[in-house]
């Protein structure tokens, strides 16, 4: 492929994938100033909230992208009449996670919220969050079935329009329900739960419609949903099982470095929140890049054509370490500005000034490893080698450094977070070799029989 073509090519698909992760941050971001005017509290009791919110996020996020895996191959390979079936397991891992954490959500969340916090308070408007934001997990489980299938074929554009909807019925009616305006009561806290759950109802309502009139090889009659063969679910419990365990064990383990940054206070865990946030800003691009490289080196290697794979993920990187550099010098001249909508006390924003600081030299080394670990190496079945370098460092360095600097060294929060970030250093040695030495490849399409 030429390079004009390439990059054509991965504009198309990344900058859909970039606006609409935007979207996704941009409304946390509207939401967590709405809410940072209720104070320091409800900015902790929302996060908390959210962080289980996360560990569901990012476990569906696992066991989807190891069925859009194949996805991707089978897409590029032209074999069409699989992809349906694809689906239907991903509709049904989605009704066996959000049934898990929907439930414990609803009618244990008080549990929930003081494993990250003992204060009475915020785990008083943590708790009743969380258990109006739980009924909204099944529909955002069935949605990001759909956004994934259909990404998996370079398709970014209409899940891209539907989450703008969203997000902006979500944005009005948290203005709304927070500060009980137009006639509304003032529900606080809680009127950013009703608020998400009223637009996931309209969102998958939205999608239901978008399948029935594109199809999207995605409807069909009841039958052509069935029928895998042992081979192929095999071969994806293989692949996708290091993948889920990937997210699970990551996103546990960041929730744990949040356990060990509460232990500093409620005040200066609510400034590393506020610096992840913005840190979320600075790396949308990134999670456009990593999916637009994952459908692009997956449809390639699907078709058989690993040269154009190799290629293509030079390209890629080329692209990446340009934009870490970016994200890393935004991160650095937001670190103040970006607080002006923020009510903080002085020590809190001086604290969370510096938080940002640190990330912001972090974020140079996520960003690549992002690229790397969830861009390329999955989208060439490598998972259980991404699977080793995105928990073993996590787990046997960066919770160990965190828990040590809170509680042994008694160390400002800010110093926690940049010697619990030094693991993104070393994985990305790690990650770079594996890159460069070409085993990441395999072609699933060749490997499964149907």
């Amino acid at each position: 492929m030429k390079n004009e073509n390439f990059y054509r090519v991965f504009i198309k698909l990344a900058l859909p994938l970039i606006c609409q992760q935007f979207l996704n941050v941009a409304l946390n971001l509207a939401d967590n100033l709405m809410i940072g005017r209720l104070g320091e509290t409800a900015i902790a009791s929302v996060g908390f909230a959210n962080k289980y919110y996360m560990v569901f996020n990012i476990t569906l996020f696992g066991a989807f992208s190891g069925c859009s895996i194949f996805m991707a191959q089978f897409y590029g390979k032209k074999d069409y009449a699989i992809l349906r079936k694809i689906f239907a397991v991903m509709i049904m891992l989605a009704v066996f996670f959000f049934s898990i954490f929907s439930f414990l959500g609803y009618f244990f969340p008080a549990f929930i919220i003081r494993i990250f916090s003992d204060d009475p308070e915020v785990i008083r408007i943590g708790s009743e969050y969380l258990k109006i934001i739980s009924l909204s997990y099944p529909m955002t489980a069935v949605s990001m079935a759909v956004i994934m299938s259909i990404r998996s074929m370079g398709k970014t554009v209409q899940p891209l329009a539907i989450s703008f909807v969203a997000v902006m019925i979500n944005v009005v009616l948290n203005y709304i329900l927070i500060n009980g305006k137009m006639g509304a009561p003032v529900l606080g806290v809680n009127g950013s739960a009703y608020a998400t759950l009223i637009a996931r109802i309209l969102e998958i309502c939205m999608y239901i419609l978008l399948i029935y009139k594109r199809g999207y090889y995605l409807r069909g009659k009841l039958k052509t949903y069935f029928g895998l063969s042992k081979g192929i679910i095999m071969s994806m419990i293989r692949i996708s099982t290091p993948v889920l365990l990937t997210e699970i064990i990551w996103v546990c383990g960041t929730a744990t470095l949040t356990i060990a940054y509460a232990k500093s206070g409620t005040e200066q865990v609510a400034s590393v929140q506020i610096g992840e946030l913005l840190l979320n800003f600075s790396t949308i691009v990134f999670m456009g890049i990593a999916n637009a490289s994952s459908v692009i080196i997956g449809q390639a290697i699907g078709a058989g054509n690993h040269q154009r794979a190799m290629e293509m993920s030079r390209k890629i990187m080329r692209i990446a370490f340009v934009f870490s550099i970016i994200c890393a010098c935004f991160l650095e001249i937001i670190a103040k500005p970006g607080l002006v909508f923020y009510t903080l006390k002085p020590e809190v924003l001086r604290m969370t000034v510096l938080v940002i600081r640190v990330l912001g030299v972090a974020v140079f080394f996520k960003m690549l490893n992002w690229t790397i670990l969830i861009g390329i190496l999955r989208a060439g079945g490598d998972t259980k080698v991404a699977f080793i370098l995105d928990t073993v460092f996590l787990i046997f360095f960066a919770v160990p450094v965190a828990f040590i600097g809170t509680m042994v060294l008694k160390l400002p929060v800010y110093q926690v977070v940049a010697l619990a970030n030094i693991e993104e250093i070393i994985k990305f040695g790690f990650a770079f070799w594996r890159y460069k030495s070409r085993k990441w490849m395999h072609d699933l399409t060749s490997i499964v029989k149907h």
